[in-house]
């Protein structure tokens, strides 16, 4: 039996070794979103064969993570997970694998190993960071729409998240998930872990106020050169405040930063319609790879 234990913000510099070694751009792979979703989907890790290896568990069903770590010792690891499954007479599962993970386990000769599964609802949706700021091109249409309404008739500002305004930042992603969310405990619990923790995952984030109100939350990081955006909240009675919020984010964040990471819509239609909304330039596509 492996030693698999829940993740401590402490733990942040030796996932980010592991995490580090293949520059994987998959949102399900970085520090902050294994942080902030281990209580809902139970999500555990250890060291096999010097490969950070994760394990999971979602309605009675477990999976695992793909290992991260050189080709030769991600090989040795896949062969021990796969041993210790047959001993539990079950198959081995590893979820949200993209195509580069892939291509590694080809590399390794253990991609006929599996059976591939699309699964789109752990797409990532990825948006060029310059479209997100200028809204260029006739697919954006609406959200210039949308910001131009908000410049108008708002007064705004940007300010950063501080001792002084998180209580408010707080209530603000607490109301914005429970109007918008009809199971939202779960949701609830994995944004405030991440919000709550945002200093020791090396979170960057805004506020957007209105009126002196918060009005958006907004807090990413820098994963291989990719912003991903672990949390985006805006107040919808503001009418733009979505747009406006990624827009004045990013104008003075993530420079270095050309791709920007949306992160997935878990199949729920809504989120869908409103990541499509914003053009994505381009997906990664994730699987389920089931053991043989």
């Amino acid at each position: 039996m492996f030693p698999f234990k829940p993740l401590d913000v402490s733990d942040l510099e030796i996932v980010n070794e592991y995490v580090n070694i293949n520059k994987f751009v998959n949102s399900e792979y970085c520090f902050s979103t294994f942080f902030s979703w281990q209580k809902p989907f139970k999500i555990e890790f250890t060291i096999i064969e010097n490969c950070l290896c994760g394990r999971g568990r979602w309605a009675g069903f477990e999976y695992h993570y793909m290992p991260l770590g050189k080709d030769g010792d991600v090989y040795n690891a896949v062969i021990a997970l796969k041993d210790h499954c047959e001993n539990e007479k079950k198959p081995l599962v590893l979820l949200s694998v993209s195509d580069d993970m892939i291509e590694q386990l080809d590399k390794i000769g253990l991609k006929d190993d599996f059976r591939l599964e699309e699964r789109p609802e752990f797409f990532d949706y990825v948006y060029k960071r310059d479209k997100l700021i200028n809204l260029h091109g006739k697919k954006l249409h609406g959200r210039r729409n949308h910001l131009n309404y908000f410049l108008t008739n708002y007064k705004y500002s940007m300010e950063d998240i501080t001792e002084g305004n998180s209580a408010a930042c707080r209530e603000m992603l607490i109301r914005a998930i429970d109007d918008r969310s009809e199971d939202a405990a779960d949701e609830i619990d994995v944004t405030l872990d991440a919000f709550d923790n945002r200093e020791g995952l090396r979170l960057i984030g805004s506020a957007l106020t209105v009126g002196g109100e918060i009005a958006g939350v907004i807090l990413a990081e820098d994963v291989n050169k990719m912003a991903v955006i672990q949390i985006a909240k805006a107040d919808v009675s503001f009418r733009g405040a979505s747009v406006a919020l990624f827009k004045f984010f990013l104008e003075n964040n993530m420079t270095d930063c050309e791709n920007i990471n949306f992160m997935d819509d878990m199949g729920i239609e809504g989120l869908r319609t409103v990541k499509l909304s914003y053009a994505p330039d381009f997906f990664i596509k994730k699987y389920a790879l089931w053991g043989k």
